[in-house]
């Protein structure tokens, strides 16, 4: 998206998520760096992160009305189902 002010922020926050807004704003929670490892994971979750906003996704989601990401609930699913992440 070559218009996108992209800003990328890390919040601490135990959650496994990383997200995405319109415009080019990319959020990744503290919780989610073990499952990462090094700095080629976290590019990787970046990337997927740019590319949800280069598809458009979330300006799709909210003109849909679509507040739940579910692929990120998945996600964190099978993470936990897989022994990553503590249970709350």
């Amino acid at each position: 998206m070559s218009n996108a002010r992209w800003e990328f922020v890390l919040f601490e926050d135990k959650e496994l998520n990383a997200f995405a807004l319109p415009e080019g704003k990319v959020g990744v929670n503290t919780g989610i760096l073990p499952i990462t490892r090094d700095e080629a994971g976290l590019a990787t979750v970046v990337a997927h992160e740019i590319d949800h906003v280069s598809a458009r996704h979330g300006t799709e989601r909210m003109s849909q009305g679509m507040a739940v990401q579910v692929d990120g609930a998945i996600r964190s699913v099978a993470l936990e189902a897989a022994g990553y992440g503590g249970a709350t």
